[in-house]
């Protein structure tokens, strides 16, 4: 599946989650998301499909945020990514309900993970 059929599955995610995360403000919900990226990648890279340099530009994601929650959000956020779960519009699935309800893989997710994760790491070094 290429790059619009990975767009389309977070689509799906961030419409389709049932789970409310509580935030303080949107720019929380946003750095929460960051966080819970690079807990999923790191738990893309324990399934063997991401490296460790993915996972740290998830986290120069995170790191160029203008604000952010406290720590302890922060980490529960992260913890949860590590464990699989996808946190998006302040929403929580599983990787394998995403990857169920868009007809793709665990692989197929997680490689759209780390190309955005490179994309936009690479417009924070290249601006």
């Amino acid at each position: 599946m290429g790059r619009v059929g990975v767009t389309c599955a977070l689509l799906v995610a961030t419409c389709c989650l049932s789970t409310s995360l509580a935030a303080t403000g949107p720019m929380d919900v946003y750095a929460q998301e960051a966080a819970n990226r690079v807990g999923l990648l790191e738990h893309c890279q324990a399934l063997g499909f991401a490296r460790a340099g993915d996972v740290e530009n998830a986290r120069k994601i995170l790191m160029n945020r203008p604000a952010m929650p406290p720590d302890a959000i922060l980490r529960a956020a992260e913890g949860d990514g590590k464990k699989g779960k996808l946190l998006a519009a302040g929403q929580y699935m599983s990787l394998e309900q995403l990857a169920d309800r868009s007809h793709m893989t665990v692989g197929q997710i997680c490689d759209g993970f780390v190309e955005n994760a490179s994309v936009a790491a690479d417009m924070i070094d290249h601006p």
